[in-house]
């Protein structure tokens, strides 16, 4: 086991070489450079994700508190995370997500827990780079031009292209046809028992450790993100880890090697006309397929763009967002509402 389990802290990245095994790194170090940058990640669809220091990994809070709180000696990991979520029932949760019309997954328990602080599998991602600049910016102070990775913010960016190996929608989909099946059924006490027993571990069943969590309208009917005024305003969405102790980096090389090897089926022995073409289309089309995604997936699919602190001040200038738009306060909404119009 890795040594920072006994230091009971998340490792991090000593130099840029030690970061670049997973990641295709950009070095940016001048204005003209950040500019370049600016411009070619504004025309270009992507994931995009913003953290203060180049030296982090890419861990969700859940994995943050977990090695922090040296929990790994009292619980093992996917016990603690079912106990900790089936917490939510002795709250007031399930009558919000009733009255909000959110289907109780995990998902959609975890995209509120991440809004409001608390430990959660999501990790945060966003189309919009200003978005991630704020993040990364907010609370950096200039150091001066430096080779050091600490002196550096970090930019991290998932391009369209690559979407499709993180993406389980068709899986979600399947799993949403069959929470439509059940939506009606209610028992003596007016809930659904499918959402309580069956739901998290359908999800569980039909997807990988990690997958790209949309804000999709077509994936409502299994999870819900909308918990919280802060997604809207940060155009959010997440990828899910389901790791332990992997960093988002680590487990794309990893999460999809299963996928990638062949796997017997019942179909393996019987000749009908059925089982046949499913095994043509397992052996010429889906495991073909599955083992270039693993390919990509090891040859690191996320770009991060290294950006020198000494850079925040002309950063800064540039960004337009604010504190109350990417933290939007119900309380000020309204009552901005009212002195508007009171005032005029």
């Amino acid at each position: 086991m890795q040594k920072f389990f006994d230091d009971m802290e998340l490792p991090e990245y000593q130099n840029f070489k030690e970061k670049g095994a997973f990641f295709q790194l950009n070095i940016i170090n001048t204005e003209k450079k950040f500019d370049e940058f600016y411009a070619k990640v504004t025309s270009e669809p992507s994931l995009l994700r913003g953290i203060s220091n180049a030296k982090y990994k890419i861990f969700n809070s859940l994995q943050r508190f977990w090695f922090k709180d040296d929990l790994r000696n009292k619980f093992a990991y996917e016990s603690f995370v079912k106990a900790y979520l089936a917490e939510h029932s002795s709250t007031i949760l399930p009558a919000y997500f009733r009255g909000l019309n959110i289907t109780p997954s995990f998902l959609s328990l975890f995209s509120f827990l991440q809004h409001y602080g608390a430990p959660s599998a999501l990790i945060d991602f966003t189309p919009s780079i200003d978005v991630a600049l704020y993040f990364a910016t907010e609370c950096i102070t200039d150091t001066g031009p430096s080779d050091r990775i600490e002196d550096y913010f970090s930019i991290f960016q998932i391009t369209e292209s690559d979407f499709e190996l993180l993406s389980d929608n068709t899986a979600i989909s399947s799993v949403g046809k069959m929470v439509d099946f059940w939506a009606d059924y209610k028992d003596d006490d007016g809930n659904n028992p499918f959402f309580g027993q069956h739901l998290d571990r359908m999800i569980e069943m039909h997807t990988e450790k990690v997958f790209l969590v949309p804000n999709d309208e077509k994936n409502r009917s299994v999870y819900n993100l909308l918990s919280s005024l802060n997604i809207i305003a940060q155009n959010g969405l997440f990828i899910y880890n389901g790791y332990e102790e992997k960093p988002l980096e680590e487990a794309l090389h990893n999460f999809f090697e299963r996928a990638a090897k062949f796997q017997s089926s019942i179909h393996d022995d019987l000749d009908t006309p059925e089982s046949q073409e499913i095994n043509r289309e397992y052996f010429e089309e889906t495991l073909p397929r599955n083992r270039e995604y693993l390919k990509r997936l090891k040859g690191n699919i996320i770009q991060s763009y290294e950006i020198s602190k000494s850079l925040g001040p002309y950063i800064k200038g540039k960004l337009t967002l604010s504190e109350d738009v990417i933290y939007p306060d119900p309380k000020q909404i309204g009552w901005k509402m009212f002195d508007v119009v009171k005032n005029r």
